[in-house]
């Protein structure tokens, strides 16, 4: 797993992809090492942060952590559950938010028996041209 030194700032715009096997923790390293409000590097970094995760209401990486629910940083994470629709939902927030620092997170995405093949190949053309900083692709994201 990738280490975060304490002291890192992000000071410069740039782009990120951070992804790998189901179940290595991928989601639990962007939410504990970058984003967690009193020690996370890209803490102060984006203005909004959308979670699009189908289990997102049942899922222990987003439950046991309270910082996303309540708390004065909790207005900035936005959780959504895309279902079928996860190209629209991008194209949408993208066209949104464009002028904005925000990160995506795409997690859990088999979970969705509604993404179809073609939907994941769609997804992941929509991300080569996202106009955004980061994404984040949890595990099983499948694309």
């Amino acid at each position: 797993m990738l280490a975060v030194p304490a002291n890192t700032r992000v000071s410069e715009p740039h782009s990120a992809i951070i992804c790998g096997q189901a179940q290595l923790g991928n989601t639990q390293f962007v939410l504990d090492e970058l984003l967690h409000p009193e020690r996370g590097s890209y803490r102060n970094a984006f203005d909004f942060v959308f979670i699009l995760c189908p289990t997102w209401k049942c899922n222990r990486t987003y439950l046991d952590r309270p910082w996303l629910w309540r708390g004065k940083h909790a207005s900035r994470f936005n959780f959504n559950e895309p279902g079928e629709r996860l190209r629209d939902w991008l194209r949408l927030l993208f066209s949104l938010y464009a002028d904005t620092p925000t990160l995506y997170i795409v997690d859990d995405m088999s979970a969705s028996r509604a993404l179809t093949k073609k939907e994941r190949h769609a997804f992941g053309i929509s991300i080569q041209w996202a106009p955004c900083k980061t994404i984040c692709l949890g595990a099983r994201a499948e694309v």
